[in-house]
């Protein structure tokens, strides 16, 4: 086979100047105006993510932690997880600072 030759696999694909295959399925570039995934999400669909944010009420995500704290305390280790993962470090050790000076007070003062 030659070096002009297409391999049987690239079979009517299309190449440009360069010798690169077009992008898109066909290989045959992607048309102007065209999705290039038109089976994909149509436009204006919503989210999960962005229906349980609307639906989501600031009583009912409190209620929500609590219970994962609930759990994460009782060594639930997907809980810890999903805990320590959404929050932020420098947040948690100042906290844990916070509550160790309070817990040294309390010791102090009885």
């Amino acid at each position: 086979m030659s070096e002009n030759e297409m391999p049987s696999n690239d079979v009517g694909l299309q190449r440009d100047s360069n010798g690169k295959l077009h992008g898109g399925v066909t290989g045959k570039g992607f048309r102007p105006g065209k999705s290039g995934n038109p089976c994909g999400k149509r436009k204006g669909t919503v989210s999960l993510a962005a229906a349980l944010a609307r639906s989501l009420t600031r009583k009912d995500a409190k209620a929500i932690c609590r219970k994962l704290i609930s759990l994460g305390k009782r060594g639930d280790v997907p809980a810890l997880k999903l805990l320590f993962d959404r929050l932020d470090t420098v947040d948690i050790e100042q906290r844990i600072f916070e509550l160790e000076q309070k817990l040294e007070q309390r010791t102090n003062h009885t």
